[in-house]
């Protein structure tokens, strides 16, 4: 990873991290599911066990990473108190989308996603244009299967996700909207 890629996923990485902590007791133990360069669990393991999974090493951490097929999580049932999702649905095709948020459900017993979000078609091409900008220069495949809010609401219920709380914030340099949703 090249130096200002670097920098860039830090500073992204502990704005996450600062919008994930109230949701972390100190003895949890948490998955990150699509944990990427592995700097967003660097951080919140300055309070809980974390465990990293991704379909590809992209892990820039010391942390150690699990590598899965994308479907099929390598843990028991409820073995972790939280799974968290940082914005890697919108990189899986819509099947596989509903696959692992079933094995994230299987594996923790509350799901926390953080996603990207879009209101009208102007904010979807925006993006989709951020969306494969950076992941262009991470070497990251991209998919675009982003949802408005209800559609990823209907899909968490699809799959027995009940919504707990969500709350609504700018993106890390303030160009796209997310949203972090605590299910179970």
């Amino acid at each position: 990873m090249n130096v200002i890629l670097k920098i860039l996923f830090k500073f992204r990485a502990k704005y996450y991290a600062k919008h994930l902590f109230p949701y972390l007791k100190g003895t949890d133990k948490v998955l990150d599911i699509g944990a990427g360069s592995g700097f967003i669990s660097e951080h919140l393991a300055e309070k809980c066990s974390m465990e990293l999974v991704d379909v590809k090493d992209y892990n820039q951490t010391s942390l150690p990473l699990k590598i899965f097929d994308g479907e099929h999580l390598p843990y028991r049932n409820s073995s972790f108190d939280k799974c968290i999702l940082v914005t890697v649905l919108h990189h899986a095709s819509l099947p596989r989308q509903i696959k692992l948020l079933k094995e994230a459900k299987r594996v923790g017993k509350k799901v926390i996603i953080i996603e990207a979000l879009y209101y009208n078609s102007i904010q979807s091409v925006w993006l989709k244009f951020y969306d494969l900008f950076l992941n262009f220069i991470a070497g990251v495949p991209v998919k675009w299967t982003f949802h408005d809010d209800k559609t990823w609401k209907q899909l968490f219920g699809k799959v027995g996700l009940k919504l707990k709380s969500e709350k609504e914030f700018p993106g890390a340099i303030g160009l796209i909207k997310l949203k972090l949703y605590e299910l179970a």
